[in-house]
């Protein structure tokens, strides 16, 4: 694991998107930004049945102080400071510099402890978490149980249309029950119940709050300006209660649609890092001086859905044939350019605690797919949709097309 993720891990965010490939311009990194930007969900990996990038490290010294540009995917007027609104990865990456969870995720998605020192439980019903002492919100206000209780319970009122109200809807009770503590009893056992807090959703704001666009938060980085659509501006939190974090003075955050003109808003030197890169993109970075890429696996995938309650999919030897059609080592290598490890007919990658690492792997094998599509009785034409919003679906159907002929 490089040194900037494990940065990244113990500063703002949950070890989902920890998993990306993005750019930097060498003369202007920041190991912490870096790590901290990429791990906010910017993501650019292979997909269909694969999963994932390869692992590069770029270790190097911190040090305190510059601002930074960074371009995401997404910008629109529906950008928010909301934890509970949030929809997309720019959304992830922003509230992430401001917020901090009760736990936060790694890599693997396991919990660890944030802005609860310590979380318990005896029956995996009733959750107690201790409070990090010394915490203090943007405006000076210290952390306390009310302010869990709040961030927490608001995501069951159908009022605050929170994105997260499902995963809520277990939560029987949030109490304060000590000067640092606040207990969380569920309707039944839930194990991962430390998982779920650590999402981006569950990001703890001030209680009471109801008008967002300040980011009055926890975390590293304060709101200077945030303009939705245009631009986010943060400036480093002197208060956080990560000692010595985080580094920079200030970042410049905005979003640009499409992945040439982020490519060349780098190169032109109006950014300073860009995320969502295609791999047709690299080989034009790396010919470039002073220009460099990052890359660290990722767990997104696009996948080949098929409906099993009506059509085709309803006939398991149908799904069973469109398995063994796809041809991932040639995906692999045409499309993502070895940008990518093969997937399996899960949507776990390998980096996650609950792959399933004996499973053998489904190799392409045309004549089991057409003994299997031959039994299915299925013929005549089958239509795939794909869009590009779904990385390389695409190209991957058209593979598709060309085996199947």
């Amino acid at each position: 694991m490089s040194e900037s993720r494990k940065e990244f891990e113990n500063l703002v965010g949950p070890g989902e998107s920890l998993r990306v490939m993005g750019l930097l311009k060498r003369g202007a990194t920041r190991r912490d930004v870096l790590a901290m930007l990429l791990a906010g969900g910017m993501q650019a990996t292979l997909a269909g049945s694969l999963a994932g990038v390869a692992v590069k490290a770029h270790a190097q010294t911190p040090k305190r102080g510059g601002h930074i540009r960074v371009a995401a995917i997404t910008a629109a007027a529906s950008d928010t400071l909301d934890p509970s609104k949030q929809s997309n990865q720019n959304d992830y990456v922003r509230c992430s510099m401001v917020y901090n969870g009760l736990t936060s995720l790694d890599g693997s998605l396991t919990p660890r402890p944030a802005l609860a020192e310590s979380f318990n439980t005896t029956d995996a019903k009733t959750w107690v978490f201790t409070l990090r002492k010394g915490v203090t919100f943007h405006d000076g206000k210290a952390l306390s149980p009310a302010d869990v209780v709040y961030s927490i319970m608001r995501h069951k009122d159908p009022a605050t249309a929170s994105k997260a109200k499902v995963l809520a809807e277990q939560i029987e009770s949030v109490k304060g029950t000590g000067p640092n503590e606040v207990t969380v009893v569920l309707a039944s056992p839930n194990a991962d119940l430390p998982v779920i807090l650590g999402t981006f959703h569950f990001l703890i704001v001030k209680d009471g709050t109801t008008d967002f666009n300040a980011g009055i938060g926890t975390g590293p980085y304060k709101i200077k300006e945030f303009r939705p659509g245009v631009r986010t501006v943060v400036v480093r939190n002197d208060a956080y209660w990560r000692q010595g974090r985080p580094y920079l003075d200030e970042i410049e955050f905005v979003g640009i649609g499409d992945e040439g003109a982020r490519v060349n808003a780098l190169l032109s030197g109006g950014m300073d890092l860009v995320a969502s890169v295609n791999p047709r993109s690299v080989a034009r970075i790396k010919g470039t001086p002073g220009f460099g890429i990052l890359v660290t696996q990722s767990g997104q995938y696009t996948d080949l859905v098929m409906r099993k309650d009506a059509g085709p999919g309803m006939n398991p030897d149908f799904v069973m044939g469109m398995k063994y059609l796809q041809d991932r080592a040639q995906m692999k290598k045409a499309i993502a350019l070895d940008y990518a490890v093969l997937g399996n007919d899960q949507p776990i990658d390998p980096t996650n605690r609950f792959f399933f690492k004996g499973l053998p792997q489904r190799a392409f094998d045309l004549d089991k797919a057409k003994y299997h599509l031959r039994k299915s009785g299925v013929t005549g034409k089958v239509p795939v949709v794909t869009s590009p919003a779904a990385l390389y679906s695409v190209e991957m159907a058209t593979v598709m097309q060309q085996t199947a002929q």
